[in-house]
């Protein structure tokens, strides 16, 4: 039955109310990394162990209404509290492609739908707003005056109302050229966040502007910092819990395990640049000294934000030779390794003379090779590795992706930086138990290829 309808085989107001009972929930997204919004949302669900159904039937990623079936209303505000590329979540009353046909729809509205808004104490306000088109205000006020039939009681109060609704107005995909009419339109009213305090939930928002408040004023900063978006959205994929340990063995300011400690878990790392974990050398701050201070380093930062507790310690490791035991797990493995470009990728040599080891490059290909290796050992069984992997758009394919007999991609999400060159996130659980380093050679010639591919074409642009 739930492949009938997402397809579309029902037609006219038939398919809308079926659609309606199965696909109850609007997530209205924001108009930016669409590439990840499907991941961060399966992602949120299996973490919260919500059963979760997506209208993948009427999915764009050029369109910001995603149209979701969930239990209860529960269940969307766990999500969207959780969430950091969701507006906001709407419980769907009506839809359709018409106005008139919309408007039929709500006022056939079922009583028990409409009991609990009679109330006279209650204040609400309706918001009219539209996707790739701008309306004017006073069509706006036109759409207002033909909702009037609506049963509601208590008073009109725009801002911080009991309840919300909104009347959405989507005029298609293409912003060239937009609709004359909407496609779609939707009404519904916005899911409310303060009626599950007792929760003890946050919203979207709060952990979303806490954290990049966070990111933006850490003590110790480099050019080589996380995009605070970035940190987020390997979060969401790394299914951070209170108490979880995760590891980054490319550390670096420790701008990803900050954000992961933020959310309560304990954080592990490793850099092979001593500079940079104990906060000497130059500063990469634009004004201020140009050195660093005795106090800018990665445990500052945890000290600064009150997260100390939640610092586990940071090591100078070459991640080339990892020094852990066998027995040691962790939840994650979270980690941007080095490309090659603006930092690259170092690793100690076999013979060092003096006090400072000396270091040699370590190729690309090495560094996934040794990350895949490294994750499959000492990940705990459905553990997770999180990393980006840069490639050249023209070129790629999905064989290029590394791969480890132990490990299943789960995600695979995109971010465009130009027309030639983007980067991927790539997220991994490890599901078969580890006994050998047993990646093939097939894997290697694409490890290759991928760092060859990547490398020449990104120096050939400059």
């Amino acid at each position: 039955m739930w492949s009938v309808i997402a397809k579309g085989y029902l037609d006219g107001s038939l398919l809308q109310m079926e659609r309606l009972k199965v696909f109850r929930y609007l997530c209205y997204y924001a108009q930016e990394n669409v590439n990840f919004r499907l991941a961060e949302l399966y992602s949120i669900a299996k973490l919260l162990n919500v059963d979760l159904r997506v209208d993948t039937a009427n999915y764009s990623d050029q369109n910001p209404f995603v149209r979701i079936g969930l239990p209860d209303e529960e269940s969307a505000v766990k999500i969207l509290s959780r969430s950091v590329l969701i507006r906001s979540i709407i419980d769907v009353w009506a839809q359709s492609t018409t106005y008139t046909d919309l408007f039929t729809q709500l006022k056939n509205l079922s009583e028990e739908k409409l009991t609990r808004f009679y109330k006279d104490d209650y204040t609400f306000s309706i918001r009219i707003e539209s996707f790739n088109k701008k309306v004017p205000f006073s069509q706006q006020k036109d759409l207002l005056m033909k909702l009037d039939f609506l049963p509601f009681g208590g008073s009109v109060k725009l801002k911080q109302p009991d309840f919300t609704f909104y009347l959405l107005q989507d005029f298609g995909d293409d912003c060239n050229q937009p609709r004359e009419q909407p496609s779609r339109l939707f009404f519904g009213r916005l899911v409310s966040i303060v009626v599950f305090t007792t929760l003890s939930l946050v919203s979207a928002n709060e952990i979303y502007y806490e954290t990049i408040k966070l990111l933006k004023e850490n003590i110790l900063v480099t050019h080589l910092c996380l995009q605070n978006y970035a940190s987020l959205w390997r979060i969401k994929l790394w299914q951070v819990r209170p108490g979880s340990l995760i590891y980054d063995p490319f550390v670096g300011t420790g701008s990803i395990t900050l954000a992961c400690a933020h959310f309560g878990a304990f954080t592990l790392g490793a850099d092979i640049d001593p500079n940079i974990l104990h906060g000497r050398g130059r500063s990469s701050r634009a004004k201020g000294p140009k050195f660093r201070g005795p106090d800018e380093n990665v445990y500052a930062n945890y000290c600064q934000y009150k997260l100390q507790s939640n610092f586990v310690d940071v090591m100078v490791l070459d991640a080339a030779k990892p020094a852990w035991k066998d027995g040691l797990h962790f939840d994650a493995i979270v980690t941007d390794p080095p490309y090659g470009i603006r930092e690259g990728a170092r690793k100690v040599l076999s013979k060092s003379d003096g006090a400072f080891a000396k270091t040699s490059q370590y190729n690309l290909s090495k560094v996934y090779k040794d990350l895949l290796s490294f994750a499959a050992k000492h990940l705990r069984m459905y553990g997770r590795l999180v990393f980006w992997l840069p490639f050249h758009r023209p070129s790629y394919t999905d064989e290029l992706i590394p791969k480890h007999p132990c490990l299943t991609v789960t995600s695979n999400s995109e971010q465009v930086l130009n027309s030639n060159i983007a980067r991927r996130l790539i997220t991994m659980e490890k599901t078969k138990t580890f006994h050998n380093d047993s990646i093939t050679d097939h894997t290697e010639a694409n490890l290759q290829r991928l760092q060859d591919s990547f490398r020449d074409f990104y120096f050939k642009l400059q």
